[in-house]
Order: structure tokens, then C-alpha cells, then sequence
């Protein structure tokens, strides 16, 4: 019984470090208590930043606000995403975002490919 608990903390560690090209970070709580996605280390996350499941906060990219960062999302570099009027929320769905990209209240982007 103990071969297998380590064997199953093995792929959960791998599984995490493989996020953000290797970054060290963990998987972000939401404000709902719902796990969330990866956040690396270096990343700011206010508290009440959704993040889905499946998504990567990367690099030193900064959230902050009424920010919904959801499916399969990837935001990287030093990229600044802020909203912070409830009633006009920004998301990020099934996108790329990096570099020095600054998007801000109200903004939607998907890609439903």
C-alpha cells in the first residue's frame, strides 16, 4: 500500500511542474473555494481572480479585480489584466495572452477553435 501512495504523489507533482514550462507555483483556491488553476510564483493574483481549472498564470503577469480567466486560458510574460466594475467583468477563454499586453475593464476574449 505505501508503493502506490508514493507512485500517485509522483504523477501529481509531475503534472504540476509540467505548467508554466516548469515554473514553480501551485493550483489557486477561487474565491468560490473551487479549485482553480496553476499560478506560478512569480505571478500577482488578487483574491477575487477566477481562474478555471486547466488555465496558467505565468511569468509576471498581474490580475487584478473582477478578472475571469477561464478554459484552457494562458496568460504569460508581463501581461496586466484588470477589471474592477462587477456588473462589466473582464475573461479570458480558451486564449493566449503574453508579453507586455495590458487589457482592462470589460474586455472578452475566446477562441472557439
Amino acid at each position: 500500500m505505501k508503493y502506490i501512495f508514493v507512485a500517485t504523489f509522483s504523477l501529481i507533482s509531475i503534472n504540476v511542474f509540467a505548467q508554466c514550462d516548469g515554473a514553480a507555483g501551485a493550483i489557486r483556491n477561487n474565491p468560490d473555494s473551487s479549485p482553480g488553476g496553476f499560478v506560478a510564483t512569480t505571478a500577482y493574483v488578487e483574491p477575487n481572480v477566477f481562474i478555471a481549472s486547466g488555465s496558467e498564470v505565468c511569468g509576471t503577469t498581474k490580475l487584478y479585480g473582477t478578472v475571469q480567466v477561464l478554459a484552457n486560458a494562458k496568460i504569460s510574460g508581463n501581461a496586466t489584466i484588470y477589471s474592477y466594475n462587477p456588473n462589466n467583468k473582464t475573461e479570458i477563454e480558451n486564449s493566449t495572452v503574453e508579453g507586455n499586453a495590458i487589457i482592462y475593464s470589460g474586455c472578452s476574449y475566446r477562441d472557439w477553435e
